[in-house]
């Protein structure tokens, strides 16, 4: 979902269930954030092609599921628009080009899949994942991928690794890389070359660097702050998107330490 992300980092430099967490009793309670879903694109279509015309083929039918979250409740009205404006044109770019058709045989087909759920919701930070999926006739394997985004609800800003980690940066990168290389299986013992653990050492000290997450992104649950890589960057994605929890005593961002004292 780099996509999402490029527009929502420059702004401000998916069906969904919900994770409400209350305000200590300490800070003013406040409305939480609604995030509703819109659905953009959503059954079978057929692609204009005009070979597709004559003949119905694999390549020819495209199965949409789009939808994108609609928030409401932040305290910036400008700030929330950009970021509905920016959802909404990533899942009409996402869509199955073509129109509906009625379509009963048994037959491979196109899929296109964008949606999100919420894993962190209260008066003062709201989280928001995404799961894209994409399956091409012909492909080895569907391309499926997750992305996160921490919005500050105040301000109605996308929160960046500086504004959660500050000067912390060094000491998650090393989180990073201890938790990736032990997902990888370890320091190889021999000469013989680990694809994904050469990458992870090439990327040493800078999975992070100031305001970019290198192929990642951030989301917040529960347990704290995840930092999800990209698929087949530092994994071979088999389990899922690459995810890191970073130890809470790594964050300084006031809106979420208060939640993981």
């Amino acid at each position: 979902m780099k996509i999402i992300m490029c527009i929502l980092i420059f702004v401000f430099s998916i069906t969904g269930c919900s994770t409400n967490v209350s305000s200590p009793k300490s800070i003013t309670q406040a409305a939480i954030p609604k995030v509703k879903q819109k659905v953009v694109q959503d059954g079978l279509f057929l692609y204009s092609e005009s070979d597709c015309k004559k003949k119905i083929t694999p390549e020819c039918l495209c199965e949409a599921d789009i939808s994108y979250p609609v928030i409401s409740g932040l305290g910036d009205k400008m700030a929330q628009l950009e970021l509905n404006n920016a959802f909404k044109k990533d899942a009409e770019d996402s869509q199955c080009p073509g129109k509906p058709i009625i379509f009963t045989g048994e037959m491979e087909r196109e899929e296109f899949s964008l949606s999100y759920f919420v894993t962190f919701n209260s008066p003062e930070i709201l989280s928001i994942s995404t799961n894209s999926y994409r399956f091409s006739v012909g492909a080895a394997h569907a391309n499926a991928t997750t992305s996160g985004l921490i919005i500050d609800v105040d301000s109605g800003k996308v929160l960046t690794t500086n504004d959660i980690f500050g000067k912390n940066i060094d000491q998650v990168n090393q989180v990073l890389y201890d938790k990736l290389i032990d997902r990888a299986g370890g320091e190889p013992t021999t000469e013989e070359s680990n694809l994904y653990v050469d990458e992870i050492k090439v990327r040493k000290g800078r999975f992070i660097e100031g305001d970019v997450c290198n192929d990642c992104s951030l989301s917040l649950s529960k347990e704290g702050v995840i930092v999800i890589f990209t698929n087949y960057t530092v994994d071979n994605a088999v389990d899922g998107n690459p995810e890191v929890l970073i130890p809470n005593r790594y964050i300084v961002h006031p809106a979420i330490t208060h939640y993981f004292k």
